[in-house]
């Protein structure tokens, strides 16, 4: 394993050169070196593993959250980074880590709890409207930049509920190059024109594996999605969801 890593404050971090899109590092014959997948686990000072800690590359659209052990997964060109990792009651984490064509894993990362509050802060008056609190994730995870790139299908709420949906199907049934099928036990069926049976399912940045698609879409209940980013060929799909699929569903709840 090649890896090299430094705690910095973040004052002190963001002061420092990096390369946070890996876009510059190129392999033998001048060609952009290939993406490399990395795993990594945020713990406690227990060890326990922490579950939906948020672990974001900065000045990158990668942007990810933990399993229920702890663990998350990237996947980074070679390169210099630095990562944030954020939890409910921990103090935030910056790390800068190496990428190369060897590494394969970031290793531990140990989060401190914050302490409590000694006092209850005054309260803050912001006069500017304010962000619906369920599109906050989206949000952050790049939703609007990428809509406006003019890539992929974006629903939002209020265009989700507008179709009174009863499953994830039915969200997607008027997307062109999308068809839905009756399936054997009385449920709906997502099929990609140009994708038969290599669609992944994404749920806040974290892929769903399953045995197909669709088991992972019946997983998610319609009420709670807050927006959904559909890919329906290879071309449209961003760099950072694209792995072995040829077609892409990103769902972000609240």
């Amino acid at each position: 394993m090649a890896l090299r890593g430094l705690l910095l404050s973040p004052i002190a971090a963001a002061t420092l050169p990096l390369t946070t899109s890996g876009g510059d590092v190129q392999a033998q014959g001048g060609q952009p070196a290939k993406p490399v997948r990395l795993s990594g686990v945020i713990t406690d000072s227990t060890g326990v593993g922490i579950a939906g800690a948020e672990v974001q590359v900065i000045g990158d659209s990668a942007f990810v959250t933990t399993d229920g052990q702890g663990v998350f997964r990237l996947t980074l060109r070679p390169g210099s980074y630095l990562i944030r990792v954020r939890a409910i009651g921990f103090h935030s984490l910056d790390q800068i880590i190496q990428v190369d064509s060897a590494t394969t894993s970031i290793g531990r990362l140990t989060l401190t709890p914050a302490a409590a509050p000694a006092r209850t802060l005054p309260d803050v008056v912001v006069e500017a409207e304010p962000t619906p609190v369920y599109l906050t994730r989206a949000i952050d995870q790049g939703f609007f930049r990428r809509r406006r790139l003019g890539f992929g299908t974006f629903l939002t709420k209020e265009q989700i509920d507008a179709y009174f949906p009863l499953s994830v199907g039915d969200i997607l049934r008027n997307i062109p190059g999308v068809r839905l099928e009756s399936g054997e036990a009385g449920g709906t069926r997502v099929y990609f024109t140009r994708c038969s049976d290599a669609v992944g399912v994404w749920l806040n940045g974290v892929r769903i594996r399953a045995a197909d698609h669709n088991v992972a879409l019946a997983l998610i209940h319609p009420k709670e999605i807050a927006a959904i980013e559909v890919y329906r060929g290879i071309a449209q799909i961003p760099a950072e969801y694209r792995q072995d699929n040829c077609a892409a569903i990103l769902v972000w709840t609240p």
